[in-house]
């Protein structure tokens, strides 16, 4: 399977139980509940600011997304068409990425900051909305580049080595194979290896 972005919230799970674990249970274990976020210090607390300063920059970079994802379904059709338009898309796709990762994940944090306020819940649903708008823009890509002709992804990345860098995730749908049948020959053979 092709990399898709996982949206932070697995980054975020972690954060939090970090932070959870690190605070100091005195406040817990004197009142029987837990502390709200205001009691809680600073040096305890994830800084959402190092990611965007406000709700502006944040909504700035949730639209160069939305383009973006746009941006990528133009290429529907054409990314098999050459080494340069699969060079643009790949590296239109992984700046993408990166940029919806941290959108999500600085919506699941903010989130989890207090999950009886609305207006957070909203916003990651809106970073959710959006990581889907990703998936069904480029659910087209890896049965195009299955369909190239045997070895025309490897002549390409010779020809130009800096389509092998974009092509790391590219590797992995090719590796599963063109069909059910050749891809339960490579798992079977896997078994037999390892």
């Amino acid at each position: 399977m092709l990399h898709r972005p996982s949206f932070g919230v697995g980054l975020a799970v972690v954060l939090a139980l970090v932070g959870l674990a690190t605070v100091p249970a005195t406040a817990q274990v004197q009142t029987g509940k837990l502390p709200g976020r205001s009691e809680i210090a600073e040096q305890y607390k994830w800084n959402l600011g190092d990611m965007y300063a406000d709700a502006a920059a944040w909504e700035a970079d949730f639209t160069a997304c939305e383009e973006g994802i746009r941006a990528l379904t133009a290429f529907k059709g054409k990314v098999a068409a050459s080494p340069e338009e699969l060079l643009k898309f790949l590296t239109l796709r992984e700046g993408l990425g990166i940029k919806l990762e941290k959108l999500s994940a600085y919506a699941a944090m903010l989130k989890d900051e207090d999950t009886r306020a609305s207006a957070p819940q909203a916003r990651a649903e809106r970073a959710h909305n959006l990581g889907v708008q990703w998936n069904e823009a480029t659910a087209w890509f890896e049965p195009e580049i299955l369909a190239l002709p045997e070895g025309q992804l490897l002549k390409w990345c010779q020809a130009d080595p800096t389509l092998t860098t974009q092509m790391k995730s590219v590797g992995e749908a090719m590796a599963i194979g063109r069909t059910f049948k050749e891809s339960l020959q490579k798992c079977l053979r896997s078994l037999e290896i390892g």
